[in-house]
């Protein structure tokens, strides 16, 4: 009698990408869904952005792009919310013995706006303390594909790195016997790294697999 009268989650929400990010908002915005949830999958979701994204945005102008000639692409990109609300929430700019946060100061200087990645960074902020965890989350993550993870930043261009670093509980990044930070390929999905897509969930189950074109 219990198992009936309980209520039911009848809701089970699946999404992919920049899906599982309007889903966590959704939950964090209107708390009457998640009796309703019983679980969020999320495929390869960016909880915590893609450097990839800084790459669209200020990368190297003479790189070719199948859709539209480089400049005009990234003059493009530089308008719009989405792009800047998928740069990084984690520190991935590597100065040599420092790893730094991208500022929106740093996203104008290499072609972004101020105002939107200003604006994305209020909103990461607020998801890193407000949003309530995900109910029954399980987190589908693709590994062992060559991913952009942080970035080194030379005269106004972003430059990809495939690799991040290492850090101790406390956030202190772990160095080596010369001081400098420790350097490790994470790989990832092709566009996000591996620790993006998970958020800390104990439910993750990895596919070493890229990700697949969209229609």
């Amino acid at each position: 009698m219990p198992y009936w009268l309980a209520p039911v989650r009848s809701m089970v929400v699946m999404f992919d990408s920049m899906g599982g990010l309007v889903t966590r908002a959704a939950l964090a915005h209107e708390h009457d869904l998640i009796p309703d949830t019983r679980a969020v999958i999320t495929l390869g979701t960016p909880f915590l952005g893609a450097a990839k994204a800084a790459v669209i945005l200020g990368g190297d102008r003479a790189h070719p792009t199948p859709a539209l000639p480089p400049r005009r692409m990234q003059a493009l990109a530089a308008t719009l919310p989405g792009v800047h609300d998928l740069l990084p929430d984690y520190r991935c700019v590597d100065e040599g013995l420092e790893i730094a946060r991208l500022s929106p100061e740093t996203v104008e200087a290499f072609g972004g706006s101020k105002e939107l990645a200003s604006r994305a960074q209020e909103f990461q902020a607020r998801m890193r303390t407000a949003a309530p965890a995900l109910p029954g989350h399980r987190a589908v993550v693709g590994v062992a594909q060559p991913t952009v993870q942080c970035l080194r930043i030379e005269n106004g261009v972003v430059h990809a790195r495939h690799e991040a670093f290492r850090a101790y509980a406390d956030g202190d990044l772990r160095r080596d016997a010369d001081g400098v930070p420790e350097r490790h390929d994470r790989a990832g999905d092709g566009t996000v790294y591996r620790d993006s897509a998970s958020i800390g969930t104990p439910a993750s189950t990895t596919y070493p697999t890229a990700r697949s074109p969209q229609p």
